[in-house]
């Protein structure tokens, strides 16, 4: 004999985003810095956080604060006077995945963090 068919479909969580694309070494306060992962199947949006002090973008929402819930692979920051982690995680109706990260480091300063008591010297005279 034969019985009536059955099914389940089963979802998971997304899987962990791969590496994340962008420049690890940047100015403190730059802005419109760009990263991208590889886009996730089955996912709905992606979490992305940046070091403390930074905003991120989709090209429409700019975050308050350094976290952005969007539906863009793709994003631009907009960072403070320091370094950290940036990272990026898939959401979807079953949960979300892991973070994927990547350490950034600031190399460079603003002007406007040089102390006011310092000497400073530059030669050839005149130069820029």
């Amino acid at each position: 004999g034969a019985s009536a068919l059955r099914s389940l479909t089963v979802k998971a969580a997304p899987a962990t985003p791969g590496s994340i694309s962008g420049v690890t070494a940047v100015c403190s306060n730059q802005s419109g810095v760009p990263y991208s992962i590889s886009p996730l199947s089955g996912v709905a949006t992606y979490t992305w956080i940046g070091p403390t002090g930074s905003h991120i973008s989709d090209g429409t929402t700019t975050s308050s604060a350094a976290t952005l819930i969007t539906s863009s692979a793709s994003v631009t920051v907009n960072y403070g006077a320091s370094g950290g982690t940036l990272k990026v995680r898939g959401n979807n109706a079953c949960g979300s995945g892991s973070y994927k990260s990547v350490t950034i480091a600031i190399v460079c300063r603003d002007k406007n963090e040089i102390p006011n008591d310092q000497n400073l010297i530059i030669y050839p005279n005149p130069t820029h």
